[in-house]
């Protein structure tokens, strides 16, 4: 058995969310993943195939990106930290052993140097090229007393890129020193993906803003990529339909190798950053991008899967919902032979893949990726094919 190494030690261990798996054996946590995906899906009523493989890098230091709360307590105390669900309050993050040693300094910093105000949410992250970045969501009356006290706000512009509210909007200067906020995001490298050459897997770039999802870290992103990278090289499909595309992570390595992809995500910033990616890795003429909700069953997902061969789907921890009734709406022989779906949540993976069942598809591969080491969850990529319809009964 592979013990964690002694570096990943932390004095909140027990604590914050997932913790207590970072006192078990690391064989040990794989095979509690796959057990309690097995008792999901057999409480689903899906059978899955009998080797489950689960790819992972370490026990630890795999996250470039940290979402975490903060709260100053009535004596004036400030906490950064996770939220602890189980003892409704913050554990103060510290020196995470899952942030990567490119992110462990930005963390120590914010502690170090806490807010000017009294709650925030925030993510902070780190891009290939080390740059810092921070996005921070709190009220609007908060928003502008961090703009009228300018200090944390000067200081802290030297060091990251600084995103504020919901809306993401970057922090400017006037040339007459004025703080403002921009009106739209910006759409920055703050990612990658990796794309398949004759040399083996090269990293193309990513946009979106500070605040925007992707994957929580760059190095189990190469290998979550490359995973679902050489199941589609087993598929013979050559036009796909991507749905909950984010900012194409999967959307470029799919182009490179098939005919076209149409990529939807509700996000129309999203979109735009697919573009500006795929124009980038000289993908454009592949790659079209349509902003469209995947969970809205209104006649719009059936007119997309219309001609479309392979269908990739990476919902969100709700799962598919409306998309499996656009699926159940199509003629049989209309809907895609080739489904690849990718999971972060597997009680919503296996409720969606009991219904996908019933439609037609079987599950032929699953295997997993540790993208959250120390903690019950890992990102399950299930490849299903189509099977001949059931004939009506008498």
């Amino acid at each position: 058995m592979h013990t964690p190494p002694s570096g990943l030690a932390c004095p909140q261990a027990g604590r914050c969310g997932g913790c207590p798996w970072i006192t078990r054996p690391w064989d040990e946590q794989q095979d509690a993943r796959r057990g309690a995906l097995r008792r999901a899906a057999a409480d689903a009523g899906v059978t899955l195939p009998s080797e489950i493989p689960l790819h992972a890098l370490a026990p630890g230091g795999v996250r470039d990106r940290a979402d975490l709360s903060f709260r100053r307590a009535p004596d004036g105390t400030p906490t950064l930290g996770l939220w602890d669900v189980e003892r409704g309050g913050l554990v103060p993050v510290g020196a995470c052993p899952m942030a990567s040693a490119a992110l462990q300094p930005l963390l120590l910093a914010l502690a170090d140097d806490p807010l000017p105000l009294d709650r925030a949410s925030l993510r902070a992250r780190v891009a290939p090229d080390g740059a810092w970045g921070l996005w921070i969501d709190a009220a609007n009356e908060d928003i502008k007393a961090l703009l009228d006290q300018r200090e944390w706000l000067l200081r802290w512009r030297d060091r990251a890129t600084l995103e504020l509210g919901q809306r993401r909007k970057p922090l400017a200067i006037d040339p007459d020193g004025r703080l403002r906020l921009l009106k739209h995001p910006e759409l920055r490298p703050w990612f990658q993906t990796w794309l398949p050459t004759p040399q083996g897997l090269q990293p193309t770039p990513l946009f979106g803003p500070v605040g925007g999802f992707t994957q929580p870290g760059h190095a189990v992103n190469r290998l979550l990529v490359e995973r679902v990278g050489a199941l589609i090289d087993q598929t013979p499909a050559r036009r796909w339909l991507e749905l909950g595309a984010g900012q194409g992570n999967f959307t470029l390595p799919l182009a490179a190798r098939a005919d076209d992809v149409l990529a939807v995500e509700m996000d129309p910033i999203a979109c735009l950053a697919i573009e500006r990616a795929a124009e980038a890795a000289g993908l454009a003429e592949r790659v079209d991008a349509v902003t469209a909700n995947m969970h809205r069953h209104d006649g719009t997902l059936q007119a997309l899967l219309t001609a479309r061969d392979g269908l990739l789907v990476d919902p969100p921890r709700s799962g598919l919902l409306g998309t499996l009734d656009a699926l159940e709406a199509l003629p049989d022989a209309q809907r895609p032979p080739t489904f690849l779906y990718i999971s972060c949540y597997m009680e919503s993976f296996v409720t969606d893949l009991a219904r996908l069942t019933r439609l037609g598809w079987q599950l032929t591969h699953l295997e997993g990726v540790e993208s959250f080491p120390q903690s019950p969850h890992a990102e399950w990529i299930g490849l299903l094919t189509r099977t001949p319809a059931t004939p009506p009964g008498p």
